[in-house]
């Protein structure tokens, strides 16, 4: 098999690993099963404008109206409103007058009542929809807003037939079996067994868990207890077989801490959900100061004992590391709130080249990689789980691979090439999978302490000053010989030392509340404008060490290296 193409262009839409090298000449569609190819329509210079099907009027006591052309007006009722009370207006394109020319006729309603239909299918009968469909396969948008939109231009029967074809009929979830009914290795993974029941369905929700991805509706499953004890049992063999364990966490690692994920769509109804109103878990103040819960803590407690090689995080809350785990372990490959050299990677920006080649690096090396909390819905690091179920299968006894481990309650596109799959909440996984292990785990309430050694303090304990082992470009020195200062008194000059910011000045401005560094970075861009952002209270104790290979900045005041010395 041909090695795929690496590309490090955004965080990734589409299907994991990404697709080979660009051919030369216009930019295909994208092909999805029931989906035909769409050929986007703009108006021509010269064309007419296109007469609008209906107008909605706001009165002045907030009602709605819809206006039509042949003089007749229809009060809007609260079905034109989604769960967040926003209204369905007409297509914007419309609005403008910018769709094509078409002789005003009414239509006869399109025949949508014949059983479900697939998506293909149905644009096929209804051709202006092509544009919705667009819209929720590309765009992601939420179907209750598309719902709204086509009631108000097709009516009810064909905005009913739109979310079936999506997947979210709300009327078809009353058929959906009580229990998952796929292939083994989808429900278990392959070394599941075949007397093992399947996975129970717990929460039935025919959203699509996310729009726009590579993924399915948010049904979210269960296994057995006698199931789950067995899968927990195999997965602490496979971790103390692995010798380059890697973790790859996504938003459903932290929804314990109080930041809400993107995928579940269940809400208060959901297996977390009922377990929060269960537990009544305070939300934190701020994302920024959330707390790490029982599956950061247990991954921490893994750490430890020298069981985790790599963790790539998706997220960027800092909460394995508010863990105790080391930032020598840690990949921040979406961006990181508490690493002023790493802001948050937008969907169409480019990953840091450092973690990039670090996640290559990784993707080459691990024999286990355990996913939990991920939709693996189409990321570009999601070719970490592919990559090592691939490499599993072509095993051989000199270089074992043990593939992958998907923990979630909803499906995943790799769930059929995965060694080991478990349907269950990552707190109770790894609450049962540090008990196998015999592992201790951190209290909650406990402050995890980051300590520097005094040797490493030169201007004393009081003050924030460290001897580290780094280059004045940030980068680890060999051997530990030659080690500079990095000054993060308030207002001490820093520049950062990596990233697409390289370069730049900033001033530490002191620290908050929860300890860690203020830094007001200065862009030197038209606007010259400032921006204030963390450095996690961790950094200091881990740059001392020489963890990283790369600290986020460096001390741009005067050279205190003698001082250093002393």
């Amino acid at each position: 098999m041909a090695e795929m193409p690496a590309c490090r262009k955004g965080k990734g839409k589409g299907f994991a690993p990404p697709p080979p090298p660009k051919a030369s000449g216009p930019r295909p569609s994208r092909q999805l099963k029931d989906y035909p190819t769409l050929n986007l329509k703009v108006r021509e210079e010269q064309g007419s404008l296109r007469p609008t099907p209906f107008t909605v009027v706001t009165k002045v006591d907030g009602t709605r109206e819809v206006h039509r052309p042949d003089g007749t007006t229809t009060r809007v009722g609260k079905d034109w409103q989604d769960e967040d009370g926003q209204w369905g207006i007409m297509d914007e394109r419309d609005a403008l007058g910018l769709g094509p020319v078409e002789t005003p006729a009414k239509p006869s309603p399109p025949p949508c009542q014949d059983g479900q239909l697939s998506m293909q299918s149905l644009v096929d009968k209804v051709p202006k929809l092509a544009d919705y469909a667009r819209e929720f396969y590309d765009t992601g948008l939420p179907l209750k807003v598309l719902q709204a939109r086509i009631k108000g231009e097709f009516g009810s029967d064909v905005a009913d037939a739109f979310m079936s074809a999506a997947g979210g009929n709300q009327a078809q979830l009353a058929e959906l079996p009580d229990e998952l009914q796929v292939e083994l290795p989808a429900m278990h993974g392959r070394l599941g067994q075949s007397s093992w029941p399947a996975p129970r369905l717990a929460v039935r929700c025919g959203d699509i868990a996310r729009p726009g991805y590579n993924s399915g509706a948010a049904h979210e499953y269960l296994d057995t207890d006698e199931v789950l004890c067995q899968k927990v049992h195999l997965l602490a063999g496979l971790i103390k077989k692995s010798k380059r364990c890697v973790i790859y966490a996504g938003a459903g690692l932290s929804t314990a801490s109080g930041i809400n994920d993107y995928a579940t769509r269940s809400g208060s109804a959901g297996v977390l959900g009922q377990e929060e109103a269960v537990a009544e878990k305070p939300k934190p103040i701020s994302p920024y100061s959330a707390k790490p819960n029982l599956g950061h803590r247990a991954i921490a407690a893994l750490a430890k004992e020298g069981l985790i090689w790599r963790f790539i995080q998706q997220n960027h809350d800092g909460l394995p590391q508010k863990a105790g785990v080391s930032q020598g372990v840690m990949n921040e490959i979406h961006g990181g709130w508490f690493d002023p050299s790493n802001p948050v990677v937008a969907m169409s920006g480019n990953l840091r080249e450092d973690l990039f080649n670090d996640l290559l690096n990784c993707e080459r090396q691990a024999d286990l990689v355990l996913a939990v909390g991920s939709s693996l819905c189409g990321m570009n690091s999601d070719r970490l789980v592919s990559t090592c179920a691939n490499r599993a299968r072509r095993s051989v006894p000199s270089d074992p691979v043990l593939g992958s481990v998907i923990v979630a309650l909803q499906q995943t596109p790799h769930d059929a090439n995965s060694s080991l799959r478990i349907f269950a909440t990552i707190d109770k996984v790894f609450d049962m999978l540090t008990k196998e292990l015999s592992l201790t785990v951190e209290d909650g309430t406990q402050k995890i302490p980051f300590p520097v050694p005094s040797v490493h303090l030169p201007f004393g304990v009081e003050e924030h000053v460290f001897s580290v082992p780094y280059d004045r470009d940030g980068t680890l020195v060999e051997n530990g010989h030659g080690r500079m200062i990095l000054d993060l008194r308030d207002n001490a000059e820093v520049t950062i030392a990596v990233g697409k910011n390289k370069g730049q000045r900033g001033i530490v401005l002191g620290r908050n509340a929860d300890g860690h560094y203020r830094i007001a970075i200065t862009h030197n861009d038209k606007r010259n404008w400032n921006e204030v952002r963390l450095l996690g209270k961790w950094w200091p104790a881990a740059a001392a060490a020489g963890e990283v290979q790369q600290i986020p900045l460096t001390s741009a005041g005067p050279d205190v290296a003698a001082a250093a010395a002393a």
